[in-house]
């Protein structure tokens, strides 16, 4: 099987799991969360809602966009060290936010509390993971996005929050 078979049948069996773990999802209520400022679910029709959430939200500060699944164990692994980032960065000109995609919301919200996950989080439904996906041309969790000020995408595959250059990429974000 050559390479590009591969990846065509990689994206067509993650775009089903998408599909199937979306599906029958009931939105829960927003609401404030005791480790971050919002749980919602993110009700925008419209197939780019990113750029409208950063812009309308956070207006003049680079934004670093976690988007994982709740059964994702990398994803997870990654949750101490964005703590860690988020304190480091607490008073600063940026914005942390999680966009879970492929989860139930009931186990979205429980994995939050669990893993005491700080920042502002939002659910995508399925069609929105999709898109999402599409968008930014994901193939797996976790994947990050780095916003820069004026809402400019400027790295659709940033580093972890446990990599070694994630502090000096947003810092010189924020020097801009």
């Amino acid at each position: 099987m050559n390479v590009s078979r591969r990846i065509n049948s990689l994206f067509l069996l993650m775009t089903l799991l998408i599909l199937y773990s979306c599906n029958n999802h009931k939105a829960p209520n927003n609401k404030s969360s005791e480790n971050g400022k919002l749980i919602s679910e993110l009700t925008n029709p419209n197939k780019e809602i990113l750029p409208g959430l950063i812009l309308q939200n956070f207006k003049g500060k680079v934004v670093y966009v976690d988007i994982w699944a709740t059964w994702c164990r990398p994803c997870l692994a990654e949750a101490p060290y964005s703590k860690t980032l988020q304190d480091k960065f607490a008073g600063k000109d940026i914005a942390f936010v999680n966009i879970c995609c492929a989860s139930k919301p009931e186990t979205w919200e429980k994995t939050i509390h669990d893993y005491a996950i700080p920042g502002e989080h939002h659910l995508l439904n399925d069609e929105q993971c999709i898109n999402l996906k599409e968008n930014y041309q994901l193939v797996s969790f976790p994947t990050y996005l780095l916003f820069d000020k004026s809402g400019n995408l400027i790295d659709g595959n940033a580093p972890r929050p446990s990599s070694d250059q994630i502090t000096s990429v947003l810092n010189g974000l924020l020097d801009k």
